[in-house]
């Protein structure tokens, strides 16, 4: 089997309050040349894209709109007694 075309995608959702979230996105193909290594294509392709996610979601997060916030089993995460994050 020869591998000729990679994709992948990548999307980050943000929740921006009173119920609403906005999704940013992003789908990438590449053709492999004669010899390339597919894994090493494989991240490069990857990091482009979430490269790319992050940057556009840059002026949702500036409007301060955006309440990131990370949840572990489905709790929310704060910060601990000096050994890691724990759930709340």
């Amino acid at each position: 089997m020869k591998l000729k075309t990679i994709s992948f995608t990548y999307e980050r959702k943000w929740n921006t309050g009173d119920y609403e979230s906005a999704t940013v996105g992003m789908s990438a193909w590449a053709d492999l040349d004669e010899g390339e290594d597919p894994v090493q294509a494989a991240q490069q392709l990857e990091q482009f894209v979430k490269g790319q996610v992050k940057e556009q979601s840059l002026p949702l997060l500036r409007l301060r709109r955006a309440q990131v916030q990370e949840y572990f089993a489905g709790l929310p995460v704060t910060e601990g007694n000096g050994n890691g994050k724990e759930a709340a």
